[in-house]
């Protein structure tokens, strides 16, 4: 896990409290902690992440690869890791498939379900 858990790290997770998950709606316009983010295997930047958190395409797995990109967003912007990073790498080891229980999982985690001191 040493190599995956590298890839969440940042600034904002080495100072003060944690930070609470945002959902994809909140990244669509906020500030991003990184630039470019693995997705699928590969290195997105920036632009082709934000073209994806806002097509307005309700499919499952739209909602999959959005809720992936928040999740990843907010484990960059410093968000506790811990109830997140297994879900994180089955998510990218599932990525063709966008299975909705993992978007499930994904979209609990940025609605605060697994982080008890953040508000909903």
């Amino acid at each position: 896990m040493g190599l995956a858990w590298a890839q969440y790290q940042s600034d904002a997770a080495l100072v003060g409290p944690r930070a609470c998950p945002k959902p994809a709606a909140y990244w669509r316009e906020a500030p991003w902690p990184v630039r470019q983010l693995f997705l699928g295997g590969r290195l997105r930047p920036e632009a082709e992440l934000r073209a994806l958190l806002r097509r307005a395409d309700a499919s499952e797995p739209a909602r999959f690869v959005q809720n992936l990109i928040a999740v990843k967003l907010s484990l960059a912007a410093g968000a506790e890791p811990s109830a997140a990073v297994g879900i994180v790498l089955e998510a990218e080891r599932r990525f063709a498939e966008a299975p909705p229980l993992l978007a499930d999982a994904l979209e609990a985690y940025t609605q605060h379900r697994y982080t008890p001191g953040c508000r909903r």
